[in-house]
């Protein structure tokens, strides 16, 4: 897609007048997230690249997130509180957009944490690439106490890579120049539920040039109740929208066999839930892309068994014979499943 994304190289390239701290505007989706929205609030007010501003796009919150905002920021000049009626997280983001004034955006979820050095090292990756449309780090995650280092380590063109495994970071660990997304359709398509972060990496690597900063310079938490990845239908569903969305790219670009295998993923969340509807649409897709019965079973068996066929896909060094052998025992096995 480098022919594509270069078309686009004249609108990457941003022109800050000679401003070396140009304006970046994060803007921090909430509801009812009083008890967790302090902390990323202030994760940006340390920060040590200081030209920001700070808009609060509250999706109608039913808590006390007003009051406190309103007592602990009323002070603050580059900090805005939007209240709007409640119409879904990714609205509150298209509408929290509306209000930006920075060449630069950066959607902060209000339950995760950016590192002091964030914003500085961000405006760093720009200034070193003019072509830049989007920049991405990596993440500390945090998961029952543990921190882990997580993310994609990729950059340039590559649009195929994030189609092919359809996503590429969470919203709260990707900048964007603010051009770029108003070019976006309708900005974050708030059809995709939970998915649509996934969406916009995609569409931004279609259209832009990527740059990536390997480091952890920021914290996803995953520790609150109310996240929406915790929702499973809600998960399977949003991913379902998504594989639709971009089936015919994927087809394209990448295969038949690699839009299967997704669907197949589907149908794992889809039987976790047990909606047997969408289970067998999602079987109907796989048997629709698979090129045999014998591909379609093992598309399947691959989903549920991830570390199996792992292993299996890392016996290169293994003698052919025994391979051969090991292939056999696998394709009887399927076959019994018929």
């Amino acid at each position: 897609m480098k022919q594509q994304a270069t078309s686009n190289k004249q609108q990457a390239t941003s022109n800050n007048n000679n401003n070396n701290f140009p304006l970046f505007s994060v803007i921090i989706p909430t509801y009812n997230r009083v008890h967790t929205i302090l902390r990323t609030i202030n994760s940006v007010l340390n920060q040590t690249y200081k030209n920001y501003e700070i808009i609060i796009s509250d999706d109608g919150s039913t808590d006390n997130t007003k009051q406190i905002i309103q007592e602990k920021f009323s002070n603050y000049p580059n900090i805005k509180y939007i209240y709007h009626e409640n119409q879904g997280h990714y609205h509150a983001k298209n509408y929290g957009a509306t209000f930006a004034n920075g060449e630069y955006l950066y959607f902060l979820d209000s339950d995760d944490e950016c590192l002091p050095d964030f914003l500085m090292k961000m405006c760093e990756k720009y200034k070193s690439d003019p072509e830049l449309g989007a920049v991405y780090c990596r993440s500390g995650m945090i998961e029952n106490g543990k921190i882990k280092i997580v993310g994609c380590k990729i950059e340039g063109y590559i649009y195929k890579q994030v189609l092919k495994q359809l996503g590429l970071t969470s919203p709260s660990f990707i900048t964007m120049k603010a051009e770029c997304f108003r070019n976006l359709n309708k900005g974050w398509d708030e059809n995709c539920g939970p998915s649509d972060d996934d969406d916009m990496c995609i569409r931004l690597a279609k259209n832009f040039k990527i740059g990536c900063i390997n480091e952890a310079l920021g914290i996803y938490h995953t520790e609150n109740d109310d996240r929406m990845m915790k929702n499973k239908k809600l998960i399977a569903d949003g991913y379902f929208k998504l594989i639709n969305k971009h089936a015919e790219e994927l087809i394209k670009f990448c295969n038949k066999k690699v839009l299967a295998r997704h669907y197949a993923k589907n149908l794992i969340l889809f039987s976790e839930v047990n909606d047997k509807d969408y289970i067998k649409q999602c079987k109907n897709k796989i048997r629709k892309y698979s090129n045999s019965y014998f591909e379609y079973v093992s598309i399947i068996l691959r989903a549920k068994h991830p570390v199996f066929f792992g292993h299996i896909d890392n016996l290169k060094n293994l003698p052919s014979k025994i391979i051969l052998e090991i292939k056999k025992f696998i394709k009887f096995k399927i076959l019994r499943l018929k």
